[in-house]
């Protein structure tokens, strides 16, 4: 009954609540056909006006209808012109944004490629720089085979690529390594230089032994055979057999030279070729050299002016053979290289090892061609020495010194015996291959010149000064009239005046004649003896 009573109270609460209030489902059903009326009312309102509109406008005249659609258009037209110019705006701006970034990527790009050309640059300039150092190491190992053969293409480009790389380092001592690395190209070079060396020295030894065999073999085949003519095959060997070689040891030296003429330690590897050269050449030639004078000397024992001038001859055409050999061999002229007349250690090594003391220094074929001629200074001098007969000394002086020195080693006979050499290579211009020969006979035709002194001095004390008169030396009235009676005689035979046919000098008192006769002689040889003596008072 209670639970009855108090849905009764709840059912009234809610009808008390809601009295005079509509109902929320009618209310909302209301709203919808409201907004449904309003709409309709909307539409029939603008269909009202629309053809409010169009009735009017049938109402005007053509023109202002043309008009007003005239400005219908151009409304439709303004605005599509506004929306282009927002549209032109638009992408204007877009443009603009898009060119100013384009602009900044092409000025990166520029940049970057500026950058990219300058590392480009410099990495080459890195590696051309670095070519010259990394040569070091390459030269050195191509150096440091056990056989390397001088004259080959292969060395040649060595040894331009020394001298590049040496030139470049010397020329760019700024860089940090130049002096290490100049250090090391110069020892490539001393490297190279050690293998020329031992080329050429290889060269001449294996001539000189090449030698020595078929001079033994020769002498057995003369003394089986019991033949002649040993000495010109001799001779012909010790030409021949080394001609054979000079090719090689030219090339050798000249590969050196092209590029390192100038290099004081060149200088030295010539020095030590061409001293290995004389001293082979003075141990072959110096048994023939006095093999031969001793058989001219033997010939000739009972004249010595005949033994001197076949001596000469020899030995002259022995210095002309020997210097043109020693232009196959070498080509690098001492005056050259030495223009300022300073020599170099091993230049003066060459020269002392022929000669003991030189007053100049002088090129080192002359030093050896004047120890050659010493064999025939050795051998003459003891026969010019002992000899007492005035007229032999002065015959001998006159014919070294005109004939042999002046004659036979003037200028135009040096000349023609350089040849071409002289015209072709300026360096030897200089260089006498008989300047040798001429030094040592001006020291023979100095003796003599002594000689002859010594001579004339006794002879004026014995037959002039202890001279001792006879009788017809002062029977000069007799002669007188004798001389006056043959000279009347022969005016009577022939009426024409002519010369005296009788000597005046034999008028001569017996010591004025033997007194001009010995001024006559000793005269010419009086220039020598001065000269002779002041180079020995220097």
């Amino acid at each position: 009954m209670e639970i009855d009573h108090m849905r009764t109270v709840e059912i009234l609460a809610a009808k008390a609540a809601t009295w005079g209030l509509p109902d929320p489902e009618e209310e909302a059903e209301n709203e919808f056909d409201e907004e449904e009326d309003v709409d309709s009312i909307a539409g029939t309102l603008g269909n009202v006006k629309k053809r409010e509109k169009e009735l009017v406008e049938l109402h005007f005249p053509p023109d202002v209808t043309a008009i007003r659609a005239n400005m219908k258009r151009f409304r439709v037209i303004q605005r599509q012109i506004d929306v282009s110019k927002a549209t032109m705006s638009e992408l204007h701006d877009a443009y603009q944004s898009v060119s100013s970034r384009t602009s900044s990527l092409h000025d990166a790009c520029d940049r970057a490629l500026a950058e990219q050309t300058a590392l480009s640059t410099g990495s080459q300039l890195i590696k051309t720089n670095l070519y010259y150092f990394k040569q070091a190491d390459a030269i050195m190992k191509k150096l440091s085979v056990a056989k390397l053969m001088v004259t080959g293409q292969s060395f040649a480009s060595i040894l331009v690529s020394i001298d590049d790389c040496l030139n470049y380092l010397r020329s760019h001592p700024e860089y940090k390594e130049s002096e290490a690395y100049i250090a090391k190209f110069e020892q490539c070079l001393s490297r190279a230089m050690t293998w020329v060396r031992v080329g050429v020295l290889a060269d001449l030894e294996a001539c000189f032994n090449d030698v020595k065999d078929r001079q033994t073999q020769l002498e057995v085949d003369y003394v089986k055979t019991s033949r002649e003519g040993e000495e010109e095959d001799t001779f012909a060997l010790l030409y021949g057999v080394f001609a054979s070689k000079s090719a090689a040891v030219k090339a050798s030296i000249s590969v050196v030279e092209q590029r390192f003429s100038a290099v004081p330690e060149f200088e030295e590897m010539l020095a030590e070729c061409q001293y290995a050269y004389f001293a082979r050449r003075h141990l072959l030639l110096g048994p023939i050299l006095e093999s031969t004078l001793d058989k001219l000397s033997a010939t000739h024992a009972e004249s010595t002016c005949r033994l001197t001038r076949d001596a000469c001859t020899f030995m002259l055409r022995t210095c002309d053979d020997e210097y043109r050999l020693y232009r196959q061999f070498f080509v690098t002229s001492f005056c050259a290289s030495h223009s300022d007349g300073r020599i170099s250690p091993a230049m003066s090594t060459i020269t002392s090892v022929f000669t003991a003391e030189k007053s100049q220094q002088a090129h080192p074929f002359e030093t050896f061609t004047e120890q050659m001629c010493r064999t025939l200074y050795d051998m003459l001098r003891p026969r010019i020495v002992h000899n007492p007969h005035l007229e032999t000394l002065a015959e001998l002086c006159t014919m070294i010194k005109v004939e042999m020195i002046e004659n036979r080693c003037s200028l135009q006979m040096v000349a023609s015996i350089l040849g071409d050499d002289a015209t072709h290579d300026p360096n030897i211009s200089g260089l006498n291959p008989r300047a040798g020969f001429v030094s040592v006979m001006g020291e023979l035709v100095g003796d003599i010149a002594e000689r002859i002194v010594h001579r004339a001095g006794m002879y004026a004390q014995n037959d002039i000064g202890a001279y001792r008169p006879a009788p017809g030396d002062i029977a000069y009235p007799q002669m007188l009239q004798m001389i006056r009676r043959i000279e009347n005689e022969q005016k009577e035979k022939s009426p024409r005046p002519e010369e005296s046919a009788i000597d005046q000098h034999c008028l001569w008192y017996p010591t004025v004649r033997r007194t001009v006769m010995c001024l006559s002689k000793i005269f010419p040889c009086l220039d020598k003896l001065k000269e002779h003596r002041t180079i020995e008072t220097q």
